[in-house]
């Protein structure tokens, strides 16, 4: 019982911050009048997210964003060439503010077949293929190229054998620096405790990506990364290949 109640209320908290977040972007956009609309993509080999993966054969990821202030409204997604059960369609807001970032995310995993009903707007606890998470980024910690990334299920799929929610939690630092013309990531992902990546505290993605612009001619250059990424929980590496456009 204590239990449940100690997950009621972090829920509420939850939700609370969420509601203040979108309140303060929905103020931001209000008062700022410059609206911008962005559209593009990246084609990849591998769907490789926070150490896990989600396919096996390369695929495309388009996005389309609203920008409006530090208000963000947006969808991404991924679809793999070949025919696979997994692909993924986000929604997703965010508010930005100096060097914080407050992002709720919705992860939603279609079955990539014809004719299938894939209950998009079911949102019942424990029947819903929705997973919303709430995440806090930093950046530029204590003056360096250092960033903070904080993200927990709070509603949706990410539940244990008794249907109780998971809270999956990942937290992850980013240090960035360069070498030449590369801009070299570094990054350490944790789980705190049992959930969605691991049964135990664990470190579950960690590696380094390096990224560069190719000129092709003088006004146009195509953004390309290399990605070298251990799971140590699993015992799993990858090397993914991204061309951004």
């Amino acid at each position: 019982m204590k239990r449940i109640k100690a997950k009621q209320k972090h829920l509420k908290s939850c939700i609370t911050v969420v509601c203040i977040f979108l309140l303060a972007g929905s103020t931001a956009l209000q008062a700022q009048d410059k609206a911008i609309i962005n559209v593009g993509g990246e084609l990849v080999n591998r769907f490789i997210w926070r150490g896990m993966s989600l396919n096996t054969s390369p695929s495309i990821q388009p996005y389309i964003e609203y920008n409006k202030g530090g208000f963000t409204l947006g969808t991404w997604g991924s679809y793999t060439f070949a025919q696979e059960p997994y692909q993924e369609v986000d929604v997703y807001i965010d508010y930005s503010f100096k060097n914080i970032s407050i992002t709720l995310n919705d992860y939603f995993a279609p079955v990539d077949s014809l004719f299938t009903n894939n209950e998009y707007f079911n949102w019942n606890k424990g029947s819903t293929s929705h997973a919303l998470e709430a995440i806090l980024t930093v950046t530029d910690l204590g003056g360096l190229p250092l960033t903070f990334t904080g993200g927990v299920f709070i509603y949706g799929n990410d539940l244990d054998e008794n249907g109780d929610n998971y809270y999956s939690t990942y937290l992850e630092l980013n240090y960035d620096f360069n070498i030449g013309d590369n801009t070299v990531s570094s990054f350490v992902g944790i789980t705190p405790d049992k959930g969605y990546y691991s049964e135990q505290f664990d470190v579950v993605n960690a590696g380094f990506t390096v990224a560069r612009d190719i000129e092709i001619t003088d006004r146009f250059s195509l953004p390309i990364y290399g990605s070298f990424i251990v799971n140590p929980s699993t015992e799993n590496v990858f090397m993914v290949m991204g061309l951004a456009f």
